[in-house]
């Protein structure tokens, strides 16, 4: 079964979850106002997007939209 991570990884690249999400220069994150919490939220997103496959996220959009 293909994961919703390969195919977005395939259209996209790499998830990086080290680089900044709001597009600042890298503080060196010890700095960071945010602290690690976009370092976790990334890697919990990518862990969702590998665990979840193509058949999941169909199932569950054909739900959400009733059909």
């Amino acid at each position: 079964e293909v994961s919703v991570k390969e195919v977005y990884e395939t259209v996209e690249g790499p998830i990086d979850v080290t680089s900044c999400a709001m597009q600042v220069p890298t503080c060196g994150w010890a700095s960071c106002a945010l602290g690690d919490l976009l370092c976790r939220i990334g890697r919990e997103l990518s862990d969702g997007f590998e665990k979840t496959t193509i058949a999941d996220f169909s199932r569950s959009v054909g739900k959400s939209i009733g059909v």
